[in-house]
């Protein structure tokens, strides 16, 4: 599994980014997705096959779960992005120890 987890001042900007475009919306948390895949239930049961083998992208990606799970389940390489350096290392820490 090829993971990238990205911190620092470039992190930061991207989610900033992507924060004043949104705004913080409930179905980031993840509160409703106890017990099932949070990735699966926001995107449909076909998004493992539209994620084969392409680069993924997961801003705030928290300590890494759905980035992990995005990975084995075939994404070509996954990139991590969050601005909570705590945060990013215990991410990284997960990516490492998934393979």
């Amino acid at each position: 599994m090829r993971s990238g987890i990205i911190g620092g001042a470039l992190g930061y900007r991207l989610l900033r980014w992507l924060w004043d475009l949104t705004g913080h919306k409930d179905w980031c948390s993840g509160a409703n997705h106890r017990g099932c895949s949070k990735v699966k239930a926001l995107f449909g049961p076909g998004i493992w096959s539209r994620l084969r083998g392409k680069v993924v992208i997961d801003f705030g990606c928290g300590n890494g779960a759905e980035a992990i799970e995005v990975a084995q389940r075939g994404a070509k390489r996954v990139i991590g992005i969050d601005i909570r350096p705590k945060i990013l290392e215990a991410a990284r820490s997960e990516a490492a120890a998934a393979g």
